[in-house]
């Protein structure tokens, strides 16, 4: 008998639906995120896939690189769902900086833990969520 599924058998499991896109991931979580109006255009990745210090391919690369630059082309448009394990605020900072690198997470929250369970929100709504900022706005 053949297992295709890799993870831990106790290991949770993260879903991501947007549009006619899912993503069904390991820890640390999923993405997925709606580009513009258009629910078809959209694309759901695993977090540990985005957010790879290693990749394993370069065809891997380019498929990370562009998902990363469609989202930052349309990041005053591009609506979110994002499902996480519990992590450091700094670490969902973190995360969230590759698609706008000026956010920043205010003195006073800096030990605070986050699991983000989040369904189609804007970027802005997300970091105000999380009492993040972005320097040079008024967010």
């Amino acid at each position: 008998m053949s297992e295709q599924n890799t993870s831990q058998p106790n290991e949770k499991k993260f879903t991501c639906k947007l549009g006619n896109r899912e993503a069904r991931c390991g820890a640390p979580g999923c993405i997925c995120v709606q580009y513009g109006p258009n629910e078809d255009e959209c694309n759901c990745r695993c977090i540990r896939d985005v957010y790879r210090t290693i990749p394993n391919t370069s065809k891997e690369v380019t498929n990370v690189n562009e998902f990363i630059d469609k989202v930052k082309q349309n990041i005053d448009i591009a609506i979110f769902t994002i499902n996480m394990a519990e992590m450091k605020l700094s670490e969902a900072e973190d995360f969230l900086k590759m698609f706008v690198p000026e956010i920043r997470i205010p003195e006073s929250l800096q030990s605070k833990s986050v699991s983000l369970q989040i369904e189609k929100k804007t970027l802005k709504e997300i970091v105000s969520n999380l009492g993040l900022e972005i320097s040079g706005t008024n967010t």
